[in-house]
């Protein structure tokens, strides 16, 4: 082992101090910070890089609805609605927008976020906006993104990438 080292120290060049305490560089992995919302049992992971959270923060410290500003001028956030009615994921988008003239006209799918059953609306008219809509419990827990830059693909993919975190305690 000692010799391996001493091979380390040479192979890495003219390194004066060096080897003495290496270190390591994370250049090829992300490191991740995690929100937990206790009140709804939920959590989101998001890469440091590549967005910001920022939280209305009530008595006691504890968070309430994140929010995400990507560095590309994105953003995103995250909403616990109760559906006491019992609404589809449709039903409660359409009594979202009833108060709009024309209600809502995005495309509606169903998708998977992290193994479970949810929905998606999207809209890109000039602006990409996306609602996630995962049912949990009797609440719709929703994650909305808007992004009006020019790269909307790599929006999409870094809140995807968001999106595919969320997990349930």
């Amino acid at each position: 082992m000692k010799r391996l080292i001493i091979m380390l120290c040479i192979f890495t060049g003219v390194l004066a101090a060096g080897c003495a305490e290496p270190q390591a560089q994370l250049t090829n992995e992300t490191q991740t910070q995690t929100y937990s919302n206790q009140t709804y049992g939920y959590s989101l992971e998001h890469d440091p890089a590549v967005m910001d959270i920022t939280d209305d923060t009530i008595e006691g410290g504890t968070a309430g609805s994140p929010g995400y500003f990507f560095h590309n001028d994105g953003h995103a956030a995250v909403g616990v609605w109760e559906n006491p009615n019992n609404l589809t994921a449709r039903e409660w988008l359409d009594d979202q927008y009833a108060e709009y003239s024309g209600g809502w006209n995005w495309d509606f799918a169903e998708t998977v976020v992290n193994g479970m059953q949810a929905y998606s609306a999207t809209r890109s008219d000039g602006c990409y906006i996306n609602w996630v809509i995962v049912p949990h419990q009797s609440d719709f827990v929703t994650i909305r993104a808007e992004y009006c830059g020019d790269d909307q693909q790599e929006f999409q993919q870094q809140f995807n990438a968001l999106v595919q975190t969320l997990s349930f305690n």
